[in-house]
C-alpha cells in the first residue's frame, strides 16, 4: 500500500488529509474476518498537542476480535488494505490559525525527527 507523503499526509485541491485507519480482510468474499489498523495519539489538526514524550508521532494499533496490541507504522504500511479511512487535517475553509498550528506541528515532528 502506497499512501502519500511523510506521516500518511496527502494532499488534493480541497485540502491536505491524513490516513487515520486500514482495514485488512481475510478469508474469501462472503466470509472471513476483517481487522483494522487505527492510528491514535496526537494529530496535526487543530486538536494537536505533544505527546507525554514530548512527540509528535503518533501511535498505530492493530485490533482484532481476537488481539489489540501496537504496531509500526511499516507493518501498517505493509497491510493488503479493503478500506482507507483518512482524516481531514486542513481545507480552505479551515481558519488560517488551525493551518499554521498545523504546519508548525509538521515541523516539530520534521525536526525531532533529524535527531
Amino acid at each position: 500500500m502506497q499512501v502519500g507523503g511523510a506521516d500518511g499526509i496527502n494532499s488534493s485541491k480541497q485540502g491536505l488529509y491524513r490516513l487515520s485507519s486500514v482495514v485488512e480482510h481475510y478469508g474469501r468474499p462472503g466470509s472471513g474476518h476483517y481487522a483494522v489498523y487505527r492510528r491514535l495519539g496526537s494529530g496535526l489538526g487543530a486538536d494537536f498537542s505533544l505527546g507525554p514524550l514530548g512527540t509528535a508521532k503518533p501511535q498505530w494499533f492493530y485490533a482484532s476480535d481476537r488481539e489489540v496490541s501496537a504496531v509500526s507504522e511499516e507493518t501498517v504500511l505493509a497491510a493488503e488494505a479493503s478500506l482507507l479511512f483518512y482524516d481531514i487535517v486542513h481545507t480552505n475553509t479551515t481558519s488560517d490559525h488551525t493551518a499554521e498550528k498545523a504546519e508548525q506541528a509538521q515541523s516539530h515532528h520534521e525536526h525531532n525527527s533529524e535527531l
